[in-house]
């Protein structure tokens, strides 16, 4: 049993470096951009304009860094409940 657990812990640590490396940021920006594409497509407003808007806002939100964060916050909640749980 503590061996599934582990290869759990495992993968959701591998995921969680996945999209939390700087290198991903590539990717937001691709998908920002295939975002705009679309909704120029429905809006009218020309794609340039729309992809420099997403592309900022990619950048000052800083997804890879946010996410990072939100992690720190489920571990530091979930090590809590633990230490509850073991009357730690």
């Amino acid at each position: 049993m503590a061996s599934i657990i582990g290869w759990k812990d495992r993968a959701s640590d591998l995921g969680w470096r996945l999209i939390t490396s700087p290198l991903t940021i590539g990717v937001y920006i691709g998908v920002a951009i295939w975002i705009a594409f679309l909704a120029s497509a429905k809006t009218g407003i020309p794609a340039h304009i729309l992809m420099a808007a997403e592309f900022l806002l990619v950048i000052f939100v800083d997804p890879p860094e946010r996410l990072a964060k939100l992690r720190e916050l489920r571990r530091g909640s979930a090590l809590r409940q633990r230490q509850r749980r073991s009357g730690a």
